[in-house]
């Protein structure tokens, strides 16, 4: 009763494994019948550990040890469960074994446990392969236990050189932040957490290592469990975020952020060792030209070289890239000749010539150098003075390099007052035109006029555009000019013709900027539009300048525009710049106006070129005008060799509007006639 009661089956075997006894609960779970003969005992066994069991069996029943196996078997309801059997041999004094006597042990829940621990600790084995971690375990003293196998495929390192805190293949520049870090855990029991550089068959590599405490009952430590990630190619990209948070992308050099604290922390040094610290800006000579000649390839490889070649000059503490071709650089002596030595030597140094392609491109650049504390206490001012430097050496023909001085500070101050006044004027609309009369040789009689700007300043009355000279180079405070002397030109134009006098034409001078802007043309002819003037009273002059670079493509639309709506374009100042009878070509210009520099009767060797643009402008079929005619003789001079048109005070100073209707009644005739054979020597 006590063995029936159990949870354990009882059998017992004669000597050749025949089942001579089990317990009723064998004839209910697996539907044999009592006294079946032991054969029918493996046909319960399933199929695929019949041949595994039978072995067994067989070898227990030959040699009389002991039988100890796990057989799935089939129970009455055509189910499998896992069976533990065991078995052991009752010997006799003479005949050997007598009988067997057996037990069958339900294992089927213990087993389903392991097999779910097995297939848990196979998903997360797999999961830790997919993510390429590397497990580890180390004692409640640090000291590493286990790891992972991906240990010995990364970094081939062995079990007896993991050594203490498994620094053994650390970077020797990680080992002691990685022994304080673990340290600190062991000593406080807080979660590890690290980064270091481990080497790897690959090289040395980021990796993260993680690991927490197992602790008793008692809260003790009784093991670490831990994890090595890698975190290289995000270590990498952090790297590179904050290296390109911190320099320029192109050339390598610091930004405008990372030199200004370059700059901060250089002074603050210098004021503890009482040196002097020297800023040098640099502004690339016609670097805009060789971008448009060469292309912004080249421009860049300008920049690239520019910047290797402050990065290889000693004592340069630190230099950046500020914008555009500008660069700065940082550097420091005893004294401020020192200081200027070392800046004389820096420049010299950064000067010369670069290869693109089969073009030798020139590599100069414009200085400029401020001190401190002599030339101001922080790192605003020292910039701010060493780029008045700047400036002053771009002034002084570019190419070199010069220092601050208190002088340079009152220039720019004098320019900032020009752009406020200028502002102030046009804000009060205290801008107006005045006229310069446009006279033909041959009919002595006024044609047009160019319009000249002019602005009553509150207390001492009528300037002349020098006074705010500054504010034209700002490209917004020079087109708010340009759009109001438009308006006022405009105006006047409208009260002549409703007063049907014959003024001609009216001419406007036009900033280069202003002709880049996409709108200018529609501004232009909105305006002529508005007041409903023809577009033949108006005409433009414009520089050579703004048929550089390539922006000349827009400038060439928006003439071509204006042209074709049949305002004339004069090319101003033709021959002092830039030149080029390409631009007589490629443009819409119809008047080549001579500066004054040939006309000047003081320079009567440019007689022959003031004869020679005016031939080549009848040969274009176009009208030649002279500036700055002063004198009977040079008006003489120009009638006789064919110049149509002259404007200057021989005729008449710039008139306010109300005086161009009394000045239309002039005329001035030139009776006395010049050989050519004295114009054109």
């Amino acid at each position: 009763m006590l063995v029936e009661s159990g949870l354990i089956i009882h059998w017992v075997s004669d000597s050749a494994g025949r089942v001579l006894f089990a317990g009723k609960r064998v004839h209910a779970l697996f539907g044999l019948r009592a006294g079946e003969p032991g054969a029918g005992w493996s046909q319960i066994v399933c199929p695929q550990d019949r041949v595994r069991f039978s072995a067994a069996w067989a070898h227990s029943i030959a040699t009389g040890s002991d039988l100890d196996t796990e057989v799935r078997i089939h129970l009455a309801d055509g189910s499998l469960r896992w069976m533990h059997v065991r078995a052991s041999a009752r010997w006799s004094e003479t005949e050997g074994v007598e009988s067997w006597y057996g037990t069958l042990e339900d294992i089927q829940g213990s087993k389903s446990t392991i097999e779910a621990l097995r297939a848990t600790e196979a998903r997360y084995r797999y999961a830790i392969d997919l993510c390429k971690l590397i497990p580890w375990t180390a004692g409640p003293d640090g000291i590493i236990q286990e790891v992972g196998q991906r240990w010995y495929d990364v970094t081939g390192v062995l079990d007896d050189r993991l050594g203490e805190y498994g620094i053994s293949a650390v970077h020797p520049d990680d080992i002691p932040r990685t022994i304080e870090v673990w340290e600190r855990s062991v000593d406080t029991g807080i979660p590890l957490d690290n980064e270091y550089r481990l080497l790897t068959n690959d090289g040395y590599r980021w990796y993260r290592s993680r690991a927490a405490p197992l602790r008793d009952d008692s809260g003790h430590i009784i093991r670490w469990y831990g994890i090595i990630e890698d975190v290289h190619d995000r270590r990498m990209s952090e790297e590179d975020i904050r290296w390109r948070a911190a320099h320029d992308a192109l050339t390598g050099a610091a930004n405008r952020t990372t030199f200004y604290a370059a700059l901060d922390k250089a002074l603050l040094d210098s004021r503890t060792r009482g040196s002097i610290v020297g800023v040098l800006l640099f502004d690339m000579d016609n670097f805009k030209w060789i971008n448009d000649w060469l292309g912004h390839d080249a421009g860049d490889r300008i920049l690239k070289h520019f910047s290797t070649l402050l990065r290889n000059c000693e004592g340069v503490i630190q230099f950046g890239r500020l914008g555009g071709d500008e660069f700065a650089a940082i550097i420091s002596g005893d004294g401020e000749d020192a200081v200027q030595t070392a800046a004389d030597i820096v420049f010299a140094r950064v000067q010369g010539s670069l290869q693109i392609g089969v073009n030798w491109v020139d590599l100069l650049s414009s200085g400029g150098l401020a001190m401190y504390p002599l030339h101001g206490a922080d790192a605003d001012s020292l910039i701010n003075n060493a780029d008045l430097a700047l400036q002053n050496a771009k002034a002084a023909g570019r190419k070199c390099l010069r220092s601050f001085h208190v002088s340079l500070r009152h220039e720019r101050e004098k320019q900032s007052s020009m752009i406020a006044t200028a502002k102030a004027a046009v804000n009060e609309r205290r801008i107006q035109p005045y006229y310069q009369a446009k006279v033909s040789l041959s009919e002595g009689r006024i044609v047009g006029f160019e319009a000249l700007l002019r602005w009553d300043h509150p207390t001492q009355g009528l300037q002349h555009p020098a006074t705010i000279e500054a504010a034209f180079q700002d490209r917004d405070v020079g087109w708010e000019i340009s759009r109001l002397m438009l308006e006022r030109v405009t105006q006047d134009i409208e009260t002549w013709l409703e007063a049907d006098v014959d003024f001609g034409y009216v001419a406007i001078n036009v900033a280069p900027s202003d002709l880049l802007r996409p709108d200018y043309a529609e501004t232009i002819l909105a305006r002529l539009h508005q007041r409903s003037l023809p577009c033949s009273s108006l005409r433009l002059e414009v520089t050579e300048t703004v048929f550089l670079g390539r922006r000349a493509e827009g400038v060439a639309r928006t003439l071509e525009t204006l042209d074709r709506a049949g305002i004339r374009i004069a090319l101003d100042d033709f021959g002092t710049g830039y030149a080029s009878l390409a631009h007589l070509q490629r443009f819409p210009v119809h008047e080549l106006k001579i500066d004054r520099s040939f006309i000047d009767p003081l320079m009567t060797r440019e007689a022959p070129i003031a004869c020679a643009l005016i031939g080549l402008a009848k040969s274009l079929g176009m009208t030649s005008v002279a500036e700055g005619v002063e004198t009977v003789e040079q008006a003489k001079l120009l009638k006789d060799a064919g110049c149509d048109e002259a404007q200057g005070f021989l005729f008449a100073s710039a008139v306010p509007q109300a005086s161009v209707t009394h000045l239309l009644r002039q005329r001035w005739f030139f009776d006395e006639v010049i050989a050519p054979a004295q114009i054109c020597l």
